[in-house]
């Protein structure tokens, strides 16, 4: 009679045990094939005598399977991002698959190794929001390989896998448009070029002014790499000394608001007597001080980016994968406090 060895105890002491085939204690194991019920029963009983416990990176190379789908974000300190992986991990946890999570830092040559290293670990799927605008022809097989990615917030333009993103263009051009109406024609915008998304914000801001035949003035716009918690500090100050008629202030990016606001006190504008100040992004903070925000819903965004990974998975186990991509924009909610006034 076969004895328990805990971890030490292999398929062949289960057969062993069971008395039937190691290949039968495969299929029961992996839940594949034909197994009687009569040898299923025996099978399961000498697993809960051993201690059998089945090794999982082994079964995932024999399945090809990992159970593990993977999100690429810039921060995991980023509030917005924080809020999607929570909802990405409420859906993965409850459909059966584990969550990887892996921060960029905002560096793109870490968000290629961080590709290279989750194709060798042949996780199921990759959701990622990309720093990339334009994927070398060196790097095109990590973005574009068999593994189903799906992009968040932005598509890569030459890579066409699946996206679920927020309206970028649209939210900016309605606040823009909210600050013409209340009278201003001064007003300022804080960039970050190495976000695309932002890049779909400006273009959203320009919009708005070209509508309403406001002439672009280049001065009016700062575009700085983010480097720093005190990024927005150098940004605002850049723009009043260069524009010391400024009436509005539009921030692109929220992780520029906190040291916007502290410029702001430091230089003595009060929101919104002296500056009028609208933010990207809604957090707990921008309500307490009643900031008008463009705010997006970062729980949705994780969760219908979660579900189309886990589509995607089902569709190559399946072996039934449909050529059509998806692209779901979700609306933005654009809330009105007291940091405008009119002129």
């Amino acid at each position: 009679m076969v004895e328990s060895r805990n971890e030490k105890v292999t398929i062949r002491d289960v057969a062993e045990l069971a008395g039937v085939s190691h290949s039968t204690v495969g299929r029961v194991i992996g839940n594949y094939g034909s197994v009687s019920e009569k040898a299923r029963t025996r099978v399961m009983t000498a697993i809960e005598k051993l201690g059998y416990s089945p090794n999982a990176v082994a079964q995932s190379l024999r399945n090809k399977k990992t159970n593990t789908i993977a999100v690429v974000v810039g921060s995991i300190a980023n509030n917005f991002f924080s809020k999607v992986i929570g909802a990405m991990e409420n859906v993965t946890t409850s459909q059966g698959f584990n969550l990887l999570i892996c921060s960029t830092h905002e560096d793109i040559v870490t968000e290629v190794r961080h590709l290279q290293n989750l194709q060798r670990k042949r996780v199921d799927a990759i959701i990622m929001s990309s720093l990339q605008t334009n994927v070398s022809a060196a790097d095109m097989g990590l973005y574009n390989s068999e593994i189903p990615i799906v992009y968040i917030d932005y598509s890569i333009p030459n890579v066409p896998h699946d996206l679920v993103e927020s309206a970028n263009f649209k939210g900016t051009f309605e606040a823009t448009e909210y600050l013409i109406n209340l009278g201003h024609r001064k007003i300022g915008a804080m960039c970050t070029p190495q976000f695309p998304t932002v890049k779909q914000r400006f273009e959203g801001y320009c919009a708005a002014l070209k509508k309403h035949g406001i002439l672009f003035e280049p001065s009016l716009v700062v575009n700085r790499q983010y480097h720093s918690e005190n990024a927005g500090r150098e940004m605002v100050k850049e723009l009043f000394l260069l524009n010391d008629d400024i009436t509005a202030l539009l921030i692109l990016n929220n992780n520029l608001c906190d040291s916007t606001l502290l410029a702001l006190r430091d230089m003595n504008k009060n929101i919104p007597d002296d500056i009028s100040l609208i933010t990207w992004d809604d957090t707990s903070l921008n309500d307490l001080l009643e900031i008008t925000t463009i705010a997006q819903f970062p729980e949705l965004i994780g969760k219908v980016a979660a579900l189309q990974a886990i589509k995607r998975v089902q569709e190559v186990n399946s072996g039934k994968i449909s050529q059509e991509r998806f692209v779901k924009t979700l609306g933005t909610e654009f809330r009105i406090r007291k940091s405008c006034k009119a002129l």
